[in-house]
């Protein structure tokens, strides 16, 4: 906002002249205009570490991909469903590598749905240990490293967002 220089009046930056007295108001100063500033992530410095993050994810989906399409070979039971999903791992990865915005926003709803399931397996499991002693609490660490694991990623994807 800028002032009359001739009756004071309060007029948007960009009138030309007073729409109270008519006076010109092109040669009055204009405030500089504020940037604002664009966050991306949580502002965190280090962006070799969370590239080498991004990359160890990518991979990630690469290998999990590739064992399942080894294990479609290796059993009967399941071989379509395993083979269908090891491809689509294998293409998520490949597709994390080449930073396609499609894949990076399907992988980050898959980590969270899996972060979701994962904590909700770990109540269950908090159950089954009254049950099953040893075998339940490996299976809650087991639950507590994969939501771990899909926090991470969900971090790292959004960390990455915009960076290129």
């Amino acid at each position: 906002m800028i002032q009359c220089p001739n009756c004071n009046q309060t007029l948007p930056d960009w009138v030309q002249s007073c729409q109270f007295c008519g006076a010109d108001t092109k040669k009055v100063v204009r405030p500089k205009p504020v940037k604002k500033q664009v966050r991306v992530g949580s502002g965190y410095s280090n962006p070799a570490l969370i590239w080498g993050l991004y990359y160890f994810f990518a991979a990630w989906w690469i290998l999990d991909g590739a064992g399942l399409l080894f294990l479609s070979q290796q059993v009967r039971f399941f071989s379509t469903f395993l083979l269908v999903c090891g491809t689509l791992c294998l293409a998520f990865g490949l597709g994390l590598i080449l930073r396609i915005p499609l894949i990076r926003n399907i992988a980050n709803y898959i980590a969270f749905i899996g972060l979701i399931g994962y904590v909700l397996d770990l109540f269950f499991s908090f159950l089954m240990m009254l049950g099953m002693g040893w075998t339940g609490l490996l299976l809650a660490l087991f639950l507590i490293f994969n939501i771990c694991i899909c926090g991470a990623q969900i971090w790292v994807l959004g960390e990455t967002d915009g960076l290129d």
